[in-house]
């Protein structure tokens, strides 16, 4: 069984909660009981991942003072993911989403970054190394506070040294340094693809340029509801989204995306295949609030519009 590393840089302690929107400068309290979670693109990614295989990933976490803790204790109840942990100083970010309960609409508050230590960086690329066995899995997911260049090199040389499958789905200052690298996958989104390889517009034709030209052996370029474009081992396809009901909440169909080609290169499918499945899921999964919540019936169903 092939074991997933999923790295966090940036984790969220999230509360939601429903309110009365008041004026300013005014304070009204939560209307009925709040939601705790744990958020952050590679939790995210391994509770998808889970939900599919039933696998618990590892999940690589940087977790700060008390909120950190909080954070680890909500990981391990939910059984998830096993989670590997490097604490750090400072408080982990906090995020607080605010529902109105008349238009049901909400609004999110963010904390500050916490920066991540080169030295914690470090120790848990020595965690993965004592784990990690050939054909396993690192994802690498969104952001990463106080990221080194150095840092690149030290998961590339990792992965290459270990005979490991690198997946990146990031952006800022990490997307620029890894997509000179030679990974496995890099999924980036449309406007990503622009500014990172310099493009004028997102076709075929650019796509297998820059293919040609890049380390990366498979780049999926997402397009939101457009058509979704990539190149498989240096084949170049195109697929348009599956049109869905209602969007409830885009936020995390990405996640889902990434967490079913990592699930789906594991069941040895082959790259085509995967990228279709994967497509139907994060359709899917926008018709839902909750990240690893769609109905795989849905996904199957929607699937059905792109196969």
């Amino acid at each position: 069984m092939l074991n997933i590393f999923t790295i966090t840089g940036n984790l969220l302690a999230e509360t939601t909660a429903t309110f009365d929107f008041p004026k300013e400068a005014q304070t009204v309290r939560a209307k009925g009981k709040e939601l705790f979670q744990v958020g952050g693109k590679g939790i995210n990614v391994a509770k998808a991942f889970f939900k599919l295989s039933k696998q618990k990933p590892y999940a690589i976490v940087f977790p700060a003072g008390f909120t950190g803790e909080r954070c680890l204790h909500w990981m391990k109840e939910k059984k998830f993911a096993t989670p590997i942990a490097v604490q750090i100083e400072g408080e982990t970010r906090i995020g607080l989403v605010c529902e109105n309960q008349k238009s049901k609409k909400q609004t999110t508050f963010l904390g500050s970054d916490i920066p991540v230590p080169t030295s914690a960086f470090d120790q848990a690329i020595n965690k993965i190394l004592k784990l990690a066995k050939k054909g396993d899995v690192i994802a690498f997911c969104g952001s990463f506070p106080n990221w080194k260049k150095s840092n690149t090199s030290k998961i590339v040389k990792l992965a290459k040294q270990k005979d490991l499958l690198l997946c990146v789905d990031t952006y800022a200052q990490p997307l620029l340094d890894f997509a000179q690298e030679d990974l496995f996958l890099l999924k980036i989104n449309k406007k990503e693809f622009l500014t990172t390889f310099t493009q004028k517009a997102l076709t075929e034709k650019t796509l297998s340029n820059v293919a040609n030209k890049s380390k990366v052996k498979n780049i999926i370029v997402s397009n939101s509801s457009g058509k979704i474009f990539a190149s498989l081992n240096g084949k170049i396809v195109s697929v348009n989204a599956p049109k869905i009901e209602r969007e409830v909440s885009a936020t995390g169909c990405g996640d889902a995306m990434f967490a079913s080609l990592i699930y789906e290169i594991t069941q040895k499918s082959s790259l085509e295949n995967a990228l279709k499945i994967s497509i139907a899921r994060a359709s899917a999964s926008a018709e839902i609030s909750a990240t690893s919540d769609w109905s795989e019936m849905r996904a199957k169903k929607l699937l059905k519009q792109i196969s």
